[in-house]
């Protein structure tokens, strides 16, 4: 395994260099500039911290403007441009070997996952918070420093190594930790699997808070996060559905206010005019069998 620092990374073999890690520090004024580079992809996995300054990338298809505090990733496989800023643009870039962390075993090579874990072209752009970014910068600078020391330190280069290892661990973390918010908990999957159980019994939408042993608040900030709704919107809606298909195969509007959980008939009518523009009477002539009420 390899660092080093360099003012231009060429990467001649990737067979041979699959193991190498190779950092450089750019401080640039560039120019605002109306066209993108031309397209090209590389043989190693590419990580670019923005320290301060700006510059468009197209990743794919898509344009993705980058400010101080973001970081980029790109694997071999995708196909990437440049385009400039009128500006002082101070970037850090990092490139892996396939086998970078092979040193570290098993566990080195879950470092790269930030690469390998992902679809092409998308999760591409890290935005890191402020202190997260203070956090990488830090970790550059000093390996900067060390490096520039590497004559005079004995262990400049496993410093440099080990500043690395620390931002790739803080990174893998934080997209973990960003996808588990994103993503809807499993107290959730169970709320709403409950919900599709039991959506005409449900009188109150405080009631699985009960059931599931959350706070009203955290229900609702739950249901905003992940649905864009309150938990008695979703319900109704649950029961709105089942009422629609109800409709169809022909059951009574009686039958179907009973076994769907509303009050009464005309309550029914109006929320189904309101949700879908038609009343249950002309969706079911429409759309289902005749039905008798």
């Amino acid at each position: 395994m390899s660092l080093m620092k360099t003012q231009r990374i060429v990467y001649k073999d990737a067979q041979k260099n699959n193991e190498k890690i190779e950092y450089v520090h750019e401080v640039l004024k560039t120019k605002e500039c109306a066209s993108f580079t031309k397209p090209h992809m590389q043989n190693f996995y590419e990580l670019i911290f923005f320290n301060s300054g700006s510059r468009d990338l197209m990743i794919g298809d898509r344009i993705i403007t980058c400010t101080a505090g973001d970081i980029v990733i790109l694997t071999p496989e995708e196909i990437h441009r440049g385009r400039s800023h009128d500006c002082l643009l101070d970037r850090y870039v990092l490139h892996f070997g396939r086998n970078a962390f092979s040193a570290f075993g098993r566990r080195g090579q879950k470092l790269l996952r930030l690469f390998t874990d992902r679809p092409k072209y998308t999760g591409n752009c890290i935005r890191l918070s402020p202190s997260a970014a203070e956090e990488v910068g830090a970790l550059l600078a000093d390996t900067d420093k060390v490096l520039h020391m590497e004559g005079d330190r004995e262990f400049a280069s496993l410093e440099a190594l080990s500043n690395i290892t620390k931002i790739m661990i803080l990174l893998t973390r934080t997209v973990q930790q960003k996808e588990e918010t994103d993503a809807p908990s499993r107290t959730m999957l169970r709320i709403l699997a409950y919900i599709d159980t039991n959506y005409a019994e449900i009188r109150f939408a405080d009631e699985l808070c009960r059931e599931f042993g959350v706070s009203h608040a955290g229900l609702w900030r739950m249901f905003q996060q992940h649905l864009q709704q309150t938990p008695g919107a979703y319900i109704r809606h649950v029961r709105l559905e089942n009422a629609r298909y109800a409709l169809e195969k022909g059951e009574s509007l009686t039958d179907i206010c009973e076994n769907c959980g509303f009050s009464d008939c005309s309550h029914f009518i109006r929320l189904f005019r309101e949700a879908y523009g038609i009343t249950p009477y002309r969706y079911q002539k429409e759309r289902g069998n005749s039905g008798s009420d």
